[in-house]
């Protein structure tokens, strides 16, 4: 009779066990497929963080272009305004020279 109880107790705590290991097992699954998620969300995050990066330089290159281009543009104003002074002098200088002539 005392096997017995003994036989008995040793099924139950091997059936303990076995349901332990069991849940164990289901927690590792379940953290293995966390991280196979988190891996992946890592993945996407990192891609984005690229695309992201890319964009900002390429922005910055095209600020960069603007920059010049709008100097460039105030450049090509100023020597316009001073062409422009240059011809009104040239003609009030004609103009004086046929006032003077006539």
């Amino acid at each position: 009779m005392i096997q017995s109880e003994f036989a008995k107790a040793a099924e139950q705590n091997a059936t303990r066990l076995e349901s332990q290991l069991g849940d164990a097992l289901d927690r590792e699954r379940s953290l293995i497929e966390q991280a196979q998620a988190a891996d992946v969300e890592k993945q996407r995050f990192a891609e984005q963080l690229e695309m992201a990066v890319k964009s900002t330089a390429t922005a910055e290159g095209g600020k960069a272009g603007l920059r010049h281009e709008a100097v460039e543009a105030k450049r090509q104003a100023t020597s316009f305004e001073s062409e422009r002074d240059a011809a009104r002098s040239e003609v009030e200088r004609l103009q004086s020279t046929i006032e003077q002539d006539a």
